[in-house]
């Protein structure tokens, strides 16, 4: 770490200054959340002054790796976010550029009910949600109404808490 970084995920290194500081619970600590990082010595120094509480946004990756997972006719949806400090990840939707490309066999550009899909019975399933997932006799009843041509994130890493554009009620 000390050399190159903190490992970005599955072996891909990443500098120091592709962490930012999403939020610390140390109120001492706020001015840190939005910065990134310089040093292992600022992330030693923020680890020990907020007792191991720090969370953070790693900008690592490449866009197009991203996107071709995002297509994938078995990629499932689902979030590593946690609603967690001042900064918290603010996710990609099915209209993000990131996602929503011009390629054949986008996810973004099925059918709805392929997009519904994608972020409901398929993560389900994977996670062994016996009950959730569709909309069935006997499951949850886990329900978003939304209005298919309005539909949008609202909210951007620079305003990561804007509520989904689309979605009536919350």
């Amino acid at each position: 770490m000390e050399v190159i970084g903190s490992d970005g995920c599955h072996g891909v290194p990443m500098e120091w200054d592709t962490i930012e500081i999403a939020g610390v619970e140390n109120p001492a600590l706020a001015p840190y959340v939005g910065r990134r990082l310089d040093s292992w010595a600022t992330a030693r120094h923020l680890l020990l002054a907020d007792r191991l509480a720090p969370s953070i946004l790693q900008h690592v990756g490449h866009e197009e790796n991203v996107r071709q997972i995002m297509r994938h006719r078995v990629h499932t949806g689902g979030s590593d976010g946690i609603l967690q400090g001042a900064k918290p990840h603010p996710g990609p939707t099915a209209r993000s550029p990131s996602i929503s490309a011009d390629t054949a066999g986008s996810w973004a550009s099925s059918p709805l009910e392929e997009c519904v899909s994608h972020l409901t019975s398929r993560p389900a399933a994977r996670l062994r949600l016996r009950d959730r997932g569709l909309i069935k006799e006997g499951y949850k009843a886990d329900v978003v109404l939304f209005n298919p041509h309005t539909v949008a994130a609202g909210s951007t890493f620079e305003n990561p808490r804007t509520l989904p554009r689309g979605i009536p009620t919350y």
